[in-house]
């Protein structure tokens, strides 16, 4: 299912529209409902550990004040706090977070840092979640132009970029784009990562899902 992808992506949101949307469309069987209950616990189990999280995230938001607001430590705090909105579905007070934290790594970091990249990366997952692939694609292609020049040939970040890319065409229906990005992805994973890497084994799942609906 894509719905434990969007999990493993810590996407809970999707995840649970997700699983909703198969539960009420189908006609599953008992077996399969009692699985989709199933996710539905894990999606809301991992939802608790993010509200914790958010209460944390925004003391330590709050202590920062202290320091200026480009201050590299508040885009990072600023970065968690919009993936928790991303999780809630409050994804323009997400993507709030991620432009005010993309306006502090342009204005406090170099144009070398890797942090520029992970930011859009961040944008490019909201948009994902969103449904918005239009700005999702943009995103991450940005975010791969990126890394493709500030990271070596082989780093798992380039194969979660294109993985990523992967899941976008799919909505856009092509496929075979799909699958070519899923094959690089692969390729750099497989050359960096252990085979029980969960970024190894999302590749894994995405491709066999792509082939049971191709």
């Amino acid at each position: 299912m894509f719905g434990n992808l969007f999990l493993e992506m810590g996407e809970y949101a999707t995840a649970e529209a997700y699983f909703d949307t198969i539960l009420n469309s189908l006609n599953p069987t008992d077996e399969e409902i009692a699985c989709i209950f199933f996710n539905f616990g894990r999606t809301h189990q991992l939802k608790v550990l993010d509200q914790k999280c958010l209460a944390s995230a925004g003391k330590t938001l709050n202590g920062l004040g202290i320091y200026s607001k480009k201050h590299v430590d508040v885009a990072g705090t600023l970065i968690n706090l919009g993936t928790i909105d991303c999780d809630r579905q409050h994804y323009d007070e997400a993507i709030v977070k991620y432009r005010k934290a993309k306006q502090i790594y342009d204005s406090s970091l170099p144009s070398c840092h890797p942090n520029h990249a992970i930011i859009r990366v961040n944008l490019g997952n909201v948009y994902l979640a969103s449904r918005d692939y239009s700005k999702a694609c943009e995103e991450y292609e940005i975010a791969l132009k990126l890394q493709q020049q500030l990271l070596s040939s082989d780093h798992p970040d380039i194969a979660r970029t294109l993985h990523n890319l992967a899941l976008v065409q799919t909505h856009f229906g092509n496929i075979e784009q799909a699958k070519q990005y899923l094959e690089r992805a692969e390729e750099i994973a497989g050359h960096t990562l252990s085979s029980k890497h969960p970024v190894v084994s999302l590749i894994r799942k995405t491709k066999a899902l792509m082939a049971e609906e191709s």
